[in-house]
C-alpha cells in the first residue's frame, strides 16, 4: 500500500516467478501457513507482463520497483 499524508492512496500487487514463490512459501514464517490458495494461474490480476525481475543477492533476492504517486490528483 502507498500512503500520502496517512491516506492510502494506492494498493497494488507485485507478482513473483511461481519457482519462486514456491521457495518463499517453503522457508519460514511462511511454512507455517498451509492451503495456499491463490497461485499465478489462478490469480484474475495477473499478467505475465507484471513479473518482477527478481536476482538472487546473499542469502536473499533483489528486485526494484518505482512508482510515481501524484498526491494532488482526485482517484476514483
Amino acid at each position: 500500500m502507498v500512503h500520502v499524508a496517512n491516506d492510502r492512496v494506492l494498493t497494488t500487487q507485485l507478482m513473483f516467478d511461481e519457482a519462486l514463490n514456491s521457495t518463499v512459501y517453503a522457508a519460514a514464517p511462511y511454512s507455517a501457513h498451509t492451503g495456499r490458495d491463490t497461485f499465478n494461474d489462478n490469480d484474475n490480476i495477473y499478467a505475465e507482463t507484471m513479473l518482477m525481475k527478481v536476482v538472487e543477492d546473499g542469502d536473499g533476492h533483489l528486485s526494484v520497483i518505482n512508482f510515481s504517486v501524484d498526491a494532488d490528483q482526485e482517484g476514483t
